[in-house]
């Protein structure tokens, strides 16, 4: 990263699920869910759709309290939001203050934990290059596209200081070519910055070209049905790793097991 924050694999730490379960009343979302997520590693969630996947993203991130087990991050469980874990919604537009400047919109969660001003802007700036926006400093999210509103909101959460990036459909709502983009800038933020990152996503093809590990949902209560490793290299391309026959095999795997 540009500034002094920057996450290394020493000071990032792993991140643990054990026996998790989700209830709301009477209606099991979530049941005994064990997971690890190692430093500076690369997790895809997937399953049917209202299997769950974003109810395990909120207890993952401390938004939500598990029923049962437990979430823990360098062996302390998670029970609130944590400054070292970072939440990226799908819906960057209504998690953007459209009177904010697109410096004020990163630096501003900053605030709440009394870094001075002259240093959150400094911050938001370095982190605002690291996703190629230091140009639209001074715009406001109205101005901005998109995509370029999602790399904002990559941005605010970088700004935390996470090293835990969790994503929920970050780029569904935007157009292919954007898309394919953005997740080729989460990888290589993922390289250059050493963070680990969970992304929740119903396109099986985005998920087996992003991560280390595919992790399957199914069932009701939902549960761990499969968590494919991925083994196409660190440096992936849109067009030559999807033409590997391995990637179709991990494909059709993952796709196997959704609609099993």
């Amino acid at each position: 990263m540009n500034g002094p924050h920057m996450i290394t694999l020493s000071k990032a730490k792993t991140l643990e699920v054990k026996g998790l379960g989700k209830s709301y009343g009477t209606l099991s979302i979530l049941s005994n869910l064990t997971l690890t997520v190692e430093p500076g590693a690369f997790i895809c969630i997937v399953g049917p759709s209202g299997v769950g996947k974003t109810t395990l993203l909120r207890c993952l991130s401390g938004l939500a309290a598990p029923s049962e087990g437990s979430v823990s991050v360098g062996g302390a469980v998670i029970s609130e939001p944590q400054a070292e874990i970072g939440l990226v919604f799908q819906d960057y537009r209504g998690s953007l203050m459209p009177w904010m400047r697109t410096l004020e919109n990163v630096a501003f969660p900053l605030e709440g934990r009394g870094v001075p001003k002259a240093e959150r802007n400094r911050i938001a700036l370095a982190c605002l290059a690291d996703v190629g926006l230091e140009h639209a400093a001074g715009s406001y999210p109205w101005q901005l596209s998109g995509g370029m509103q999602q790399r904002v909101a990559i941005a605010r959460a970088l700004a935390y200081d996470a090293h835990i990036l969790l994503m929920d459909e970050p780029f569904g709502s935007l157009d292919a070519q954007t898309r394919l983009g953005l997740e080729d800038l989460v990888l290589d933020l993922r390289k250059r910055l050493k963070i680990s990152v969970i992304v929740v996503t119903h396109d099986i093809d985005e998920a087996v070209y992003l991560a280390d590990r595919v992790v399957v949902l199914a069932g009701k209560p939902a549960t761990v049905v499969d968590c494919v490793d991925v083994d196409l290299g660190y440096d992936r391309d849109q067009i030559r790793t999807k033409s590997d026959p391995r990637f179709v095999e991990y494909r059709n795997r993952v796709l196997g097991q959704i609609m099993a």
